[in-house]
């Protein structure tokens, strides 16, 4: 059975496989850093990196009228997402410049 894990230290989210007839808990390591700081993630988080959903507070963004470039707290719904407007012209033609590893997966 796969399951999936988060390093807390380096926000590596991986895979790995674990016998079915595993009845003890087994000592996880991240492939990545060698940590043993690992947890179960959800099976939706992206491999790789984890930033994106355990870490950061903002999105950046850069309107696409006035080029006025600004942070916005993380929407908690692409509904949410859509209905932003630029602060200073008010145009909702809005473009993210935050990189993609730091986007937040949207659950349920």
């Amino acid at each position: 059975m796969e399951r999936r894990f988060f390093c807390s230290k380096c926000a590596n989210v991986f895979d790995v496989t674990i016998p079915e007839n595993a009845c003890s808990v087994m000592e996880m390591r991240c492939p990545a850093c060698n940590s043993q700081q690992v947890s179960v993630a959800p099976p939706w988080a992206p491999l790789g990196s984890g930033l994106n959903i355990f870490t950061g507070d903002e999105w950046a963004y850069e309107c696409g009228e006035c080029k006025f470039q600004f942070r916005l707290s993380i929407p908690k719904s692409p509904d949410e997402n859509k209905l932003r407007k630029c602060p200073k012209c008010h145009c909702n033609n809005l473009k993210s410049i935050t990189c993609s590893n730091a986007l937040p997966l949207y659950c349920g």
